[in-house]
Formats: C-alpha cells, structure tokens, sequence
C-alpha cells in the first residue's frame, strides 16, 4: 500500500468554493462596463481636488485603461457574463475594479496639495544662504506615501543635520500654509528650509501664534492682529455652552451668580473654560458664593485654576530675560484689582526698591523704567490703560499673587482694594515682606506691628486719620512707604524717624499740615512725593537739603490753601525752597509750584540743573509785568508749564541778549 497520503474533501466544499471563485471573477466580466464609467467620473473628481503626485499617477493609469476600452468590451459575450478571450478579459476587468476602489479611496483620503514632484535633478541645490546636501527624494517618497494610505497620524523625521535642503528644494516648488503654534522666539526659517513667502495674493503662507509681540517683529511678520479678550456677552455666551442650561436652571438665583464667576475672569477663555468646568457641578446658590469668595480672595485654590490655567500662563513669566523683570512683575500684583497704575509712580517705586540701575543717571534710570513697562506689555503681562497708565488682566494679576507667594516664597500680604475697614490682625505682618493695603476703608492702623522683614507698605486710598506713635518703630528694612490720598489724615507721627532705610516716601493728596523735624533722619530718601498738599504750610528750614542722595522730588501745587510761617521754606515768594533745592546736587526730577519770576531765574541760573526732568508751576507772581521765554529755552525735558493768577504778567518776550546775562558761567 506504500506512502499514500490521502485528502478528504466533502463535496458541499469543493463545489462552494469553486463557485464562489467562479462568482468572482464573472463579477469582474459582468461589472466592467459599469465600473470603467464609474472610474472615470470617479477620476474627474480627484482631478478637481488639485492634483498631487500619485493622483497624477493614478491619471494616467486610467487613462490607458480608458483608451483599451473599446476593443475589451467588444470580447464580452453571454450578455457580459463571458468573453471571448477569458484570459484577457478578466485581467483587464480586474484592473478597472482595483483602480476604482483606489481612486475612491484617494478622494476619501482627502484634499492634498502638491508635495512633491519628480524635476530633473539641478547639479546643486538651491538653499537660501547656504549650500546644502542632496538625496532625499527616497525619504520624502517614503513620507508621503504614509500620508496617502492614512496608516499614520504622527510622522517623525530624525538623525543627522542636513534636512533642511531636501526641505526647501519640495517647498519652492509649490503652495504652501505653514501653521506654527505658540513660539517663543525667532525661528530662522532658512535654516530649517522654508522659503521666505512672498507678499503676492496667491503666495505661499505663514502663521503663527505667539503671546510676544516682539517674535512678531522678529519673524519679518507683514501683518499681525492681537488677539483680544472675549467681550462680556461672548464670555457668557461661552460660559453658558460649558456650565450647562440644567446647572443654570437648578436654583433661580444660579444664572446671576454665573454672570459674577464669568465677569472675574474679565473674558480669558482659559479661565472661563476652567471656572465653568468647576461650576457646572454645583447647583446650590451657597456652593457657588463660597466658588465666587475663593475666586477673589485666593483664586489658585479654585479647583483648576492652579494647574488648567496658572502653570499655562506661567510660561510667559518664566520667558523673561530677566530675574529684574519677572521681580517688577511680581510688584504690579501689589496694586488693587482693575487700578489704573501711574507709569511714574510705578517707576518711582522700582527706584526706592531698588530694581533699576542708578548708574546711568536718573534719566537713564528712568528710561530703564518706561523699557521694562515696554517689555511686559509686549509679553501681553500688562495692559496700556492710556498713554501714562498701566494695568493688570484680573487673571494675570491672580497668577502673579500665586507665583509670589507660592512659587517664589516673597511673603505678600495681598489685601488690596477688597474694602477692608480694619487692618489684617497684627500676627500676620510679623513675617511679611510686602503688605499692600491700599484703596480700603480703613481708619485706624495698629499699635507697634513687629515687622523686620517688611520691605514694601502701601497704605494709601483709605480712611485713616491718625498713625500711632509707634507704629513704626519695628519696620527697620521698610524701603517704600505710600500714604497718598488719605485726605482725613492731618499729621505724621514723630515715630516716622525710625525708618531708616526708606528710599520711597508719598504723601501727596492728604491733609497734612505740617512736615515733623524728625523726617531728617530720613537720609537715604531718593523718591519724595509731596504733590497737591494743598494743607500744608510748613517744611521745616534745612529739611529739604538734608536729603542729600535725593533723586525725585515732587511738590506741585503744595502748600496753595493756608498762610504760610515765616520758619516754612514755603515763605514768601519760594526764594528760601529755591536756595535749599539748589544744594541737592543729585535732583533729577523736580515738579514744583513757584510764586516769583525771582525763584525761577535763580533755579535755572544752575547750569547742573538744564538737564533735569520739569513740571513748573507759576502761581501768583506779582513780581514782574514781563517775562522772558527764552529764559526756558535750554531745558531738555520741560514736560509742563503752568501760569495760575499770575495777573501783574503783561508780556512774554523774547529776548536772546537776556538770557546770555544772567545765565551761570
């Protein structure tokens, strides 16, 4: 019987699947009349979708397929069922359904532009700048066949230096939108190869996204558009579509409790999304008062906000060159919410900080000041309230509180604008560093706070009507002090000697009567603001020309509203202020309200003094019916001149020979 191998096979099976093989391939005999008209309307449709490179492949195979029609279908017979020559019949009939399937699936696929053609290879590539290496045609073929069967979401291209040729040769060759997200810096887009597009309407396109509107200036940018925060009925609109109508509907004060979580997050979609998200699970009116306390009191313990929201926004902080920078930053947060910040005053405060660089001039200092504003409003971190104010994006200042006090440990003491009457419990300065209380409502201050530690105290825009003696007896490190705009706060206590290390002292806009002679143990005063004290009618002889390193003195329209003591620098026609202001040999920035033509002429007549920074203020000279203009003409930085009830004032001359008299040799 030997080695028999034998193969049971039921006769059902066989039969089946000889039939179904039959089946098949009649299909393709009996389809092909159809299927050649199919793939040619089929065809006109991927034409019409801008023909890429296997498109045009797949064209001209059709196109041979088209012009062998005619003598194929004349070989069907049996009512196409059969064919005179089998063979052939059925190998062309399976080449129109394989190339139907494959240009439909091509149009499914989407629509491609041109990436790449087959040029006659140039004997040197053409890079801009630079030469460059060639023989990447392979692997761009092998790309783009990934993207045309759809098999792959993410393509990477790795190794070795040198892509960038092979790059620029595809891209000048054709159309294209480059779509670049969230740069931080200048991409030099000759150096990855991409052709600089040119301004033409039908030119290839570049876009990107940015939060520094210096990139935009360093990418050769043509036309940039700044991306503004959602309008009141947008935010809502989208906080509607987050939080949910069945939220809303829960409770009927719910919706205008949501309308006061949208307005905090002052149109940022990143926070409304966030505080939405939060929001959208509670739907009793005591759950979200308690959301709408935490936003304004501490919003990084909103749920989200730290991690969804915060850590996204700090990495516009972290991109500053500079720990100066990202410090002046962190200052703005110390200014109430939505306050109009003075660029002056801001800088001012930066100088007695000491932030800035005084080696370079009060000007250069300055100039320093208004170049850091510039920067932070360029990185989209501060705001143009105007042409001399500043302002924080409620968000943004959230962040920054968040970023002081839980990422950089700088110990604020943040109670700024929430209408306070009563100053934070004593306990809580001990440790601070910085304690903003201004735009409050508070009355009394108290007794000895110990504060070692305290660098900056803001108490101005409040109530407050007197100061404890001893206040400040235990702030030895306090640099900055404001008290401006308490206007029912009458006199300073004689405790204010203690401050020795303050460089920043305002007082303008209360009702102080009376400057104490203890202020001279104030030596290291750089910045005094004693603007619109209009109560005030005596600054002690000798006091003003103690402050020896000063820098900044700010006295417009002081002392306008009493009788002045013959023991005031106030006395008079100014003549006894001009003598002391002219021994301050290191006075940059002087506003000041003169009451003689005299006190003028003898403070210009400094020559130290033409290069200072001015606001002049000429009230009440009675002194001279004539004045000489050109007695000002030698001012760099003359930013006001007032005349106020100047009525003997007859005449403004100009008079060269005059003025070459009296100046300084």
């Amino acid at each position: 019987m030997g080695n028999i191998l034998g193969i049971q096979l039921t006769c059902d099976a066989l039969s089946t699947g000889f039939i179904n093989c039959i089946r098949r391939k009649a299909a393709y005999l009996s389809q092909l009349e159809n299927n050649l008209v199919a793939v040619q309307t089929e065809l006109q449709k991927l034409i019409e979708t801008k023909n890429d490179v296997m498109m045009r492949a797949v064209e001209a195979e059709v196109g041979e397929l088209t012009r062998d029609t005619s003598q194929e279908i004349e070989k069907l017979c049996l009512g196409g069922y059969c064919s005179k020559n089998c063979k052939s019949s059925y190998k062309f009939a399976k080449k129109v359904s394989k190339k139907l399937q494959l240009v439909a699936t091509l149009i499914d696929d989407g629509d491609f532009a041109v990436v790449a053609e087959k040029v006659p290879q140039p004997a040197v590539d053409k890079r801009p700048l630079q030469p460059t290496i060639i023989g990447l045609e392979s692997t761009f073929d092998k790309v783009w066949r990934c993207l045309v069967e759809g098999q792959f979401g993410i393509i990477g291209l790795y190794g070795m230096g040198g892509k960038a040729s092979g790059i620029f040769n595809l891209l000048s060759k054709m159309k294209f939108l480059l779509l670049l997200d969230d740069i931080w810096e200048r991409i030099d887009l000759a150096k990855v190869g991409v052709p600089f597009p040119a301004s033409s309407r039908n030119a290839s396109k570049i876009v990107f996204t940015t939060r520094l509107v210096d990139v935009c200036s360093l990418m050769e940018a043509q036309k940039t558009f700044k991306v503004e925060c959602f309008a009141d009925q947008d935010a809502w609109e989208l906080f509607l579509k987050k939080v949910g109508q069945e939220t809303l509907e829960s409770h009927p004060d719910i919706p205008e409790l949501a309308q006061t979580v949208a307005k905090e997050c002052s149109g940022l979609p990143l926070a409304l999304i966030t505080t939405s998200r939060a929001m959208s699970s509670k739907k009793r009116p005591e759950e979200r008062s308690y959301a709408i306390q935490m936003l304004r009191r501490s919003a990084y313990e909103f749920p989200g906000m730290e991690k969804e929201v915060f850590r996204l926004l700090k990495f516009s902080y972290d991109s500053l060159s500079s720990d100066v920078l990202r410090s002046c930053l962190l200052y703005c947060s110390l200014f109430p919410e939505d306050y109009q910040i003075s660029k002056t005053e801001l800088i001012e405060c930066w100088i007695g900080e000491g932030f800035l660089k005084e080696n370079e001039g009060i000007n250069g200092v300055h100039n320093q000041g208004y170049c850091i504003i510039g920067v932070l409003v360029h990185a989209c971190l501060l705001e143009e309230a105007g042409s001399d104010y500043v302002k924080l994006h409620d968000v943004i200042r959230d962040m920054t509180w968040w970023i002081a006090c839980e990422v950089e440990n700088e110990n604020f003491l943040v109670s700024a604008g929430i209408e306070l009457t009563e100053p934070p419990e004593v306990k809580k300065w001990e440790d601070k560093r910085r304690i903003p209380l201004m735009r409050n409502k508070i009355v009394i201050l108290p007794i000895t706070p110990i504060c070692p530690h305290l660098i900056t105290l803001f108490l101005g825009i409040n109530m407050l009507d007197t100061i404890p003696s001893d206040f400040f007896d235990f702030m030895p490190s306090l640099k900055v002090l404001n008290l401006s705009k308490n206007r029912s706060l009458s006199q300073l206590p004689s405790g204010i000697s203690k401050l020795v290390s303050l460089q920043y002292l305002n007082l303008s806009e209360t009702f102080i009567k009376e400057l104490p002679h203890e202020l001279k143990a104030l030596k290291n005063l750089k910045c005094l603001n004693l603007e619109y004290m209009r109560y005030l009618h005596t600054i002690p002889r000798q006091l003003l020309c103690n402050f020896s390193g000063l820098k900044v003195l700010r006295m417009l329209d002081c002392g306008s509203a009493d009788t002045v003591p013959e023991d005031s620098v106030l006395f008079g026609g100014s003549e006894i202020l001009v003598e002391e202001l002219i021994t301050l040999e290191h006075l940059n920035v002087l506003s000041v309200t003169l009451r003689s033509f005299y006190a003028l002429r003898r403070l210009l007549s400094r020559q130290q003094y033409k290069s200072c920074k001015y606001a002049l203020e000429l009230r009440r000279c009675e002194d001279s019916r004539s004045w000489n203009i050109l007695s000002i003409a030698d001012l760099k930085y003359l930013d006001k001149l007032d005349f106020v009830h100047c009525t003997s004032l007859e005449e403004l001359k100009v008079d060269y020979a005059e003025v070459q008299t009296t100046r300084e040799p």
